[in-house]
């Protein structure tokens, strides 16, 4: 997480909220089956409600559009056993995706279901947030089961 004050007070001291992403939306461009993009945004955590994408590729990417721009402090992506070794996260202040900002590369992720923290390198009032799945840790797709977005108003 960024460090710093804010109004004199230690952000490590602050608590983060979760988002509320009622509005959002959210695609990919790879999906196996009836096993959508939306699934990640639904509530849900559970290998039921996933999004995953076609067996056997990599480099494939699922974004999710927040309905107003948001400033986001953290993500976790709780991902289903077949999950990404390698991914990069990218945000855009831009409802359209244009000039996109790498904010993390995870490298060397292990297998299982799991939850990874996210801490993005630069905050900003964000509109897209696009996970690029790199590399696979399973023969099979990647699988996320829900995304959480975090900062320190919950709006």
């Amino acid at each position: 997480m960024p460090s710093g004050t804010l109004t004199g007070i230690a952000l490590e001291d602050m608590a983060l909220l979760q988002v509320d992403t009622t509005g959002a939306t959210a695609s990919a461009d790879s999906v196996n089956g009836n096993a959508t993009a939306d699934k990640i945004l639904d509530g849900v955590e559970d290998a039921r409600h996933r999004w995953e994408s076609e067996h056997g590729i990599d480099n494939v990417w699922v974004e999710i559009v927040l309905p107003r721009p948001t400033e986001l402090w953290q993500l976790h992506i709780a991902w289903e056993a077949a999950s990404a070794k390698e991914y990069k996260v990218f945000f855009s202040e831009s409802a359209a995706g244009e000039d996109f900002t790498q904010v993390a590369h995870v490298t060397s992720s292990t297998g299982g279901n799991r939850t990874d923290t996210v801490s993005p390198s630069a905050v900003l009032q964000v509109r897209r947030i696009r996970i690029q799945c790199i590399a696979r840790i399973t023969d099979y797709g990647y699988s996320i089961m829900e995304i959480y977005c975090y900062n320190f108003t919950g709006v």
